[in-house]
């Protein structure tokens, strides 16, 4: 017996299994990338919090030379031990700070390390200081073929798998025939004059639908095929949509960053320096020292945290932007 397909289902269900084929191919791209791009968040996390705790560290280094200095003017009587507590409460308070910032880089460390399948030594490791170059021009992007991202196409494989599978299931309605060719032969006993029979046989049987004819196959593909299409078309228009609010939000971060290193963040070490050596010669008093600091300390976690978002948006947004070049 052969069984002969009719309308074109041998076909569809090629078609339909090498476009699932394909959409993982390029699913497997987009994943692959979108991992690494995971493992460069967790980085850039674990290097914000190393250089806080790294700032903190200096800054604490030059509390303390301060505290030795009003220590010598409290002893002599130049200040008070009002003004002296100040001081005091105002290094407890960073010591705090900088402790938390140890604990925060230690947690970062330890996520960077899962997610790098890493033993305990990366915990003792220095991170390198590889920051992107806010300076550089942000990459350019072609909407129009944004359509070639690799998850998209994928989207787009699925489509046509799914119509494949639509053609399939109203090719069930039509129905296959099986042709077969029978041929006996059998030997008479006891009467050798008589010799033996052969016989031949051509058989064709048709199945005749009649209280079933794969309704619900052919409408479940229907409900399948739309979904897969209103997917594509949904997930296409909101990669516009996204791709537009990320490079928004990109640029702000890059004007951020350039401000904050280029104009917040000197002036505040500026203000910082002098009101210690204004301090030191006794020219200002504990308050206004104390408030240098602590704007010190503000600009600098503030420039830290803008320099961490503006590369973690870098990263999202390369993901976002990157095609799949076609030869």
């Amino acid at each position: 017996d052969q069984l002969i397909e009719l309308g074109g289902k041998a076909k569809y269900r090629s078609q339909a299994a090498s476009a699932a084929e394909v959409a993982s191919q390029y699913q497997l791209k987009f994943n692959e990338r979108a991992t690494l791009v995971a493992i460069e968040l967790l980085y850039f996390d674990a290097l914000s919090a190393q250089q806080r705790a790294s700032d903190l560290e200096a800054m604490m280094a030059l509390s303390k030379h301060s505290l030795d200095i009003a220590d010598k003017r409290f002893k002599v009587g130049d200040i008070s031990q009002l003004d002296h507590k100040k001081i005091a409460l105002d290094i407890a308070r960073a010591d705090n700070d900088y402790q938390m910032a140890k604990i925060d880089f230690a947690t970062a460390k330890a996520e960077l390390a899962k997610a790098l399948g890493f033993d305990k030594s990366i915990m003792k490791a220095k991170l390198s200081q590889d920051w992107p170059n806010h300076e550089e021009n942000l990459p350019q992007i072609d909407l129009e073929k944004i359509v070639n991202r690799p998850d998209l196409l994928a989207n787009k494989n699925r489509t046509l798998a799914a119509e494949n599978n639509r053609q399939f299931g109203r090719a069930l309605r039509i129905p296959d025939v099986t042709v077969g060719l029978q041929y006996n032969h059998q030997p008479v006993t006891g009467d050798p004059a008589r010799g033996t029979i052969n016989t031949y046989s051509v058989g064709l049987s048709v199945p005749l639908f009649l209280r079933h004819s794969y309704q619900g196959d052919a409408q479940k593909a229907e409900i399948e095929y739309y979904r897969a299409k209103d997917a594509e078309l949904r997930l296409a228009k909101d990669a516009y949509t996204d791709i537009q609010a990320q490079e928004t939000d990109l640029e702000v971060k890059k004007e951020r960053l350039t401000r904050a290193i280029n104009s917040i963040l000197p002036h505040a070490e500026q203000i910082a320096e002098k009101a210690e050596f204004a301090y030191s010669k006794g020219a200002i008093n504990v308050l206004d020292l104390i408030d240098a600091r602590r704007s010190l300390r503000q600009a600098k976690s503030e420039a830290t945290q803008i320099r961490a978002d503006f590369a973690k948006s870098l990263s999202t947004f390369k993901l976002a932007t990157e095609i799949e070049e076609k030869p």
